[in-house]
């Protein structure tokens, strides 16, 4: 059993580093976002004929589920807060990471029992 020698070719390819696969998600993502914003309007336009009109709703309904997966990938690459370049940008201390399993607010202190009238 052979294998295809372009499996050899990317075999051979360094895997992007993280940073990197993000830029190239972000960067299709504005890509399929502007299609997405054509094809709307194309298909919102009156005067177009019906087939082209169809034809215009089927690639806006394709563009936009590139979109939402575009959107997961980024989700699962794990996309920095942006907030975070503020900090780096101002050279300021990152923000301490919440204590993970617990809650954010303190909890309300206990009321204290009322005493029984005798």
């Amino acid at each position: 059993m052979s294998l295809d020698p372009a499996f050899y070719q990317l075999r051979q390819k360094p895997m992007p580093t993280l940073p990197e696969r993000r830029r190239l998600v972000r960067e299709r993502l504005a890509k399929e976002q502007a299609e997405l914003d054509q094809f709307s309007r194309l298909a919102a336009d009156p005067f177009l004929f019906q087939e082209a009109a169809a034809a215009a709703r089927a690639k806006m309904r394709r563009a936009r589920s590139d979109v939402e997966l575009l959107r997961k990938a980024l989700a699962y690459l794990g996309e920095p807060d942006p907030r975070l370049d503020l900090y780096r940008l101002f050279g300021m201390p990152l923000p301490p990471e919440p204590p993970k399993g617990q809650l954010q607010l303190p909890l309300p202190a206990p009321r204290p029992k009322p005493h029984p009238r005798e």
